[in-house]
């Protein structure tokens, strides 16, 4: 009764608003793409920014993928591409943020980095039920990585409290949609995709 009806309405916004920001994160990416990522602010960076590059392409292919199911019933989320760019993030993630905070470490992809491309490796091997949470888990791992990162230059770093809190809310979120990914079969028809838009989408904003 009214109980079911509060719950579908509630459902119903959650959706529209997953649409919503899956809109803003392709313009956001498109946006910072042409500004941030330019090759001046990047002069010295070059494996940076391509890094960065290939995490905002890798976002928004999910966002696209997320609007077409929740917009369009059309189901990419169960494609091999889709679970293909859920282990690009994290890897992606690290090589870019890794020479910014280590300007001294060796830059480009070489052999000592070859391990981060394993998840994407083992991503064709992995049955969606399984993919989505592990995905989620291993990007909590590489939040760990740069929490650490940062911990270790706070003395060099003015706004280091403000990236913290940051990278705590981006690590908490990543948490969330990993336990979600879990319960995906107990949450009530596109719940999940939905909040996962919505935190990708939080995540850029």
């Amino acid at each position: 009764g009214t109980r079911k009806q509060g719950t579908d309405l509630l459902i119903a916004s959650v959706t529209q608003l997953a649409i919503l920001l899956a809109g803003y994160s392709i313009f956001s990416a498109l946006t910072l793409a042409l500004t941030q990522f330019c090759t001046d602010s990047y002069r010295d960076q070059t494996a940076a920014r391509r890094m960065g590059l290939l995490l905002l392409l890798a976002l928004s292919v999910l966002q696209i993928a997320h609007f077409a199911w929740l917009n369009l019933d059309l189901a990419w989320i169960t494609g091999l591409p889709y679970r293909i760019t859920l282990f690009v993030v994290a890897p992606a993630f690290y090589l870019f943020a890794r020479p910014l905070l280590h300007p001294e470490a060796r830059s480009g992809i070489h052999p000592g980095q070859w391990p981060h491309l394993l998840p994407v490796s083992i991503a064709p091997l992995l049955p969606e039920p399984v993919a989505l949470p592990a995905a989620f888990l291993i990007g909590a791992a590489y939040l760990v990585w740069l929490a650490r990162s940062l911990y270790a230059l706070r003395a060099t770093r003015a706004a280091f409290h403000r990236e913290l809190a940051l990278l705590g809310s981006v690590f908490a979120i990543a948490l969330g949609v990993a336990a979600l990914g879990l319960l995906q079969a107990q949450l009530p028809d596109k719940l999940f995709y939905s909040l996962y838009t919505c935190a990708i989408g939080a995540a850029f904003l």
